[in-house]
């Protein structure tokens, strides 16, 4: 609240929250080329930066980037936790090493998956899933708004599940999902599609249809596809 440009921390070194159960919030630019720690409660990352460290969350502790600007992760950054790792607004490039073996929570702005990136849970609420990579999912993915978008991929394992949701639309946009688990359908939210978006239910993989919605195509481009090797079933 004082003006002029944000305050910058660039760190080579390791900055960590080690205690309280709160948010800790840094609304400064953050360059971390060193280890960025969320041991306890919440690290709160406001302002973008530009990284090549690592980041890590604890089981319990949440490490969040929001606010606005841009949050490059370079090719040789790493995220890892067994915590929340959380995308609450502005934009974050992931183009390193992600592999979450926590929870991976979007609800405001975009996270760009640039690469090989795999997480255990997930919940996109609001906001964009996108990016030119594959998300793979091993457990649970709660999608209950928001978008799926960009050229690259969700991957639901077999054993996983996306459970899509609740009374929201969502978008659902040139991006593939690939299902050897479950895709289940339920809730009032129609699933607004285009540019080519597709769902590759592999075989062993079942898409479940449990309410009475659309996927629509009403975006523009190239149709939507389904391309079905498994079960597709109205429950």
């Amino acid at each position: 609240n004082i003006g002029g440009n944000p305050p910058l921390l660039s760190n080579a070194g390791t900055v960590r929250k080690s205690g309280g159960t709160g948010t800790s919030t840094l609304q400064v630019v953050v360059n971390n080329d060193g280890s960025l720690l969320a041991q306890s409660g919440t690290v709160n990352l406001n302002k973008g930066g530009d990284s090549h460290g690592s980041f890590n969350a604890s089981a319990g502790a949440t490490l969040n980037f929001g606010g606005n600007g841009t949050m490059t992760l370079e090719t040789n950054s790493t995220v890892s936790g067994a915590g929340t790792i959380g995308f609450s607004g502005g934009t974050v490039d992931v183009n390193g090493g992600y592999a979450v073996t926590g929870s991976t929570v979007i609800n405001v702005g975009t996270a760009n998956f640039n690469g090989s990136a795999s997480t255990k849970d997930g919940t996109l609420s609001e906001g964009n899933l996108s990016g030119s990579g594959t998300l793979t999912v091993s457990g649970t993915m709660n999608w209950t708004g928001g978008t799926m978008a960009g050229t690259g991929a969700t991957t639901i394992a077999s054993g996983g599940s996306l459970v899509t949701s609740g009374v929201n639309d969502k978008g659902f946009s040139q991006r593939t999902i690939n299902n050897a688990g479950t895709l289940s359908w339920s809730g009032t939210g129609n699933l607004n599609s285009g540019n080519g978006a597709t769902i590759n239910n592999q075989a062993g993989g079942v898409f479940d249809l449990q309410s009475d919605q659309t996927w629509a195509f009403n975006i523009g481009g190239n149709p939507p596809l389904l391309s079905n090797a498994g079960t597709v079933r109205k429950s």
